[in-house]
């Protein structure tokens, strides 16, 4: 669902820029309103996928408290909460810069464009925008693989071979999506 979100989000108004070469205008509150949503879903696919290295230490490494502790409205809740947590700093920080003259967009409302429309000086936006960002990338990923590092480290303690051999299997689907996102 993020995925369908954060896709048809971006792709239409962007198609009908390119169809219309350029004619088409995005307002300022139209465009804070697409970057939100491609932060915030965008931000959240990352955030889905340390929930899901979370369920999977919950379910190598506590097994008899999984049933207990996860679900899916817990999984929807951090995964919205937490995207939503990251995602507001940034779009206060866009919406505090004054702007002035021709302040519409011709394409996909990024944030260093939305940036470049502002009459006061964004150097220390631009810092924090960084900042923010690379907290939101690292964050999750930071917590993927101190959940993976538990897993490991339960899977080579186990006796059984089968044991071992089902722990990783239902976490190396995980892994090689994590790699393909964080990869690219």
């Amino acid at each position: 669902m993020l995925e369908i979100g954060y896709s048809t989000n971006i792709a239409p108004l962007t198609l009908a820029g390119l169809l219309s070469m350029g004619r088409i205008l995005i307002s300022l509150p139209g465009c804070g309103a697409q970057m939100f949503f491609s932060i915030l879903l965008g931000e959240s696919d990352c955030v889905f996928l340390a929930v899901m290295a979370y369920d999977r230490y919950m379910e190598v490494c506590h097994p008899l408290h999984y049933n207990l502790i996860m679900s899916w409205k817990l999984c929807g809740q951090m995964t919205l909460g937490l995207g939503f947590l990251l995602v507001l700093p940034l779009t206060i920080l866009i919406c505090h810069l004054s702007f002035c003259g021709h302040s519409e967009i011709y394409h996909f409302c990024d944030t260093p464009a939305v940036m470049r429309l502002a009459c006061a000086d964004t150097h220390r936006h631009e810092a924090a925008l960084y900042a923010i960002s690379v907290a939101a990338v690292a964050i999750p990923l930071l917590l993927i693989c101190l959940s993976y590092g538990c897993i490991v480290a339960t899977i080579v303690r186990m006796d059984s071979a089968q044991g071992r051999r089902r722990a990783f299997s239902t976490s190396s689907s995980h892994l090689m999506v994590v790699l393909l996102q964080y990869g690219c």
